[in-house]
């Protein structure tokens, strides 16, 4: 199945470990479903999901993110 994630899904997904938006995201860096994504939507992803506030609260580093986002597009 493929899909477009929107932003707040991503950053969801990071900030809670056990919600759905958790979940998608995991199916997305196991292959099981296909993101949809343009070099626009991977800059906003990238912008939003590295905000201080947001890495704070996940306890991940820039270079984290960095890692989901690559890990997804191996899955485009």
């Amino acid at each position: 199945m493929r899909l477009v994630l929107d932003t707040c899904v991503l950053v969801s997904a990071l900030r809670s470990a056990n919600g759905p938006s958790r979940q998608l995201l995991k199916l997305v860096l196991q292959g099981r479903l296909n993101p949809l994504v343009s070099v626009p939507l991977m800059a906003e992803y990238e912008a939003v999901m590295t905000r201080p506030e947001h890495l704070a609260r996940a306890r991940l580093s820039q270079n984290d993110v960095t890692e989901i986002l690559d890990a997804m597009i191996l899955y485009i």
